[in-house]
């Protein structure tokens, strides 16, 4: 992971990473619903494995194929729909202040050839 990168070279702390990591999560939509916005759920099969979510703590996504409401090729989609439009670790944490543009490149091209 880059951020474990950057903590262990000692260009970002530990807890700018968990709070750019936390920022990152906050801007993720949540898959149930991407899948009812794109109309491969139904809000009775997302309330469903919402409330399978409460006893059993694995992904949405993984529960909602083992219930059969949606295939692994629709989990795949949703969740690169997911991950669209949200910014990467470097970009939030250059926002933040903890990293400047940069380091933020030179880090990446160390971290691409480890």
């Amino acid at each position: 992971m880059f951020g474990r990168h950057l903590i262990e070279r000692g260009i970002v702390s530990s807890d700018a990473v968990f709070d750019a990591v936390a920022r990152q999560a906050k801007l993720r939509p949540p898959i149930g619903q991407i899948a009812l916005a794109e109309a491969l759920l139904t809000e009775d099969e997302v309330e469903r494995v919402l409330e399978r979510q409460l006893n059993d703590h694995r992904p949405f996504g993984e529960l909602a194929v083992e219930a059969g409401y949606l295939r692994r090729a629709d989990l795949g989609v949703l969740l690169e729909a997911q991950s669209r439009g949200v910014p990467r670790l470097g970009e939030i944490l250059v926002n933040m202040g903890a990293l400047d543009r940069g380091t933020l490149e030179r880090e990446l091209q160390v971290y691409a050839r480890v």
